[in-house]
């Protein structure tokens, strides 16, 4: 069952009608109301009536269709059960929206602007355009680090915890690397920003959230968890990092300049590396989350993935000349060579940002339901 206001993964070429866009009752509803309403006088005492009802729900469950999970309007714990999503994979999804939102963006002006009025509706449907992104990359976020739950009766077989497979993390992962810290230059329409006076601080908030949303204890935690229930089988915090980084130094391959919402992202990750490797713990659970940073391997795993940057960066910088590329790559190789020999201290050279809270994705759907 999946909750959408509109089908947002079709495509121009599928030629679907419009009226057919919208949200009409489906193989979920259909099944419910029978659940719900249907008057079953062949059973002549309840418990037939609930063996009965038993085997109806089990086979139900066969059809991915008619899953239900339990959601949260506060939290994900199911990545499977999120609002406003479609499909059973939110990569694929996600791209296929914001497929179309680049050609709403192209079009928006000639869309919204008439004659004698003002850009009120122009600003109006990009800022909406621009929560409609972040909820696909925010379906996306996610996938990493989360497990599944599926409710099951004692006398069904299989646990009710199950893993996100590493394949569909590492492809979220990706997804993140592409769209969205791959600067979006689609959305920074100067033409509409200049009428607007839309302000590119959103997005570079966005992507401070998303990036302090997967480099944390919390995340770390959960994929510890995951790897000790299912040995082998599931996705590394180490292995999230290492496929992360690439993304994060494409300029670096072919000594490309780096341009300021490039420089942006560098900088937020290694501070964000950075901040994790301290003593920092935040609110009434700081001791809690600093001895939990201390007794796991999570500082040796920072640790090796700041050496390794710090190695990258050196070999880096001599191929670009003096500029402010080479002066912002010698910064953050400072920076981190600094924090590397100072160890896990507390840090006072930073500005903590907003605490990172559970529901920093789900602020889209509270506005939504609003």
């Amino acid at each position: 069952m999946d909750y959408a206001r509109f089908n947002y993964v079709a495509q121009p070429q599928d030629n679907i009608p419009q009226h057919l866009l919208m949200p009409k009752i489906g193989a979920y509803d259909e099944w419910a109301i029978n659940w719900g309403y249907r008057v079953m006088p062949e059973f002549s005492s309840p418990s037939a009536e609930n063996d009965f009802l038993h085997s109806w729900a089990s086979l139900a469950l066969k059809n991915k269709a008619l899953h239900f999970g339990p959601q949260s309007l506060l939290s994900i714990t199911d990545p499977r059960n999120q609002s406003e999503d479609l499909g059973d994979n939110a990569m694929i999804a996600g791209d296929y929206g914001i497929k179309n939102l680049k050609v709403m963006v192209k079009n928006l002006e000639n869309w919204t602007v008439t004659k004698n009025s003002d850009y009120s509706d122009l600003a109006h449907m990009y800022n909406e355009i621009f929560k409609q992104y972040t909820r696909y990359v925010s379906h996306v976020a996610n996938n990493i680090g989360r497990t599944t739950w599926t409710d099951k009766r004692a006398d069904e077989s299989g646990a009710q915890m199950g893993i996100i497979p590493p394949a569909k993390q590492k492809q979220a992962v990706e997804f993140l690397g592409k769209q969205l810290f791959n600067t979006p230059t689609w959305f920074l329409n100067n033409a509409i920003t200049t009428k607007t006076g839309f302000s590119t601080t959103q997005l570079r908030e966005f992507q401070t959230n998303v990036m302090q949303y997967i480099i944390n204890p919390l995340v770390y935690g959960r994929m510890i968890y995951a790897e000790n229930q299912y040995p082998g089988k599931a996705y590394s915090f180490n292995q999230m990092l290492k496929d992360l980084d690439p993304f994060i130094w494409t300029e670096l391959k072919t000594h490309a300049p780096i341009d300021y919402y490039r420089r942006y992202i560098q900088r937020i990750y290694i501070e964000q590396l950075l901040e994790e490797y301290s003593l920092n713990g935040f609110g009434p659970f700081a001791k809690d989350d600093n001895l939990f940073k201390q007794q796991t391997d999570f500082f040796p795993i920072l640790l090796a993935q700041m050496h390794s940057i710090i190695s990258t960066l050196k070999k880096a910088i001599p191929n670009y000349k003096a500029g402010l590329t080479k002066s912002h790559l010698i910064d953050l190789r400072t920076r981190l060579e600094r924090g590397v020999k100072n160890g896990p201290i507390r840090r006072t050279d930073l500005v903590r940002p907003s605490p990172l809270k559970e529901n920093t994705f789900n602020s889209v759907w509270s506005d939504a339901l609003e």
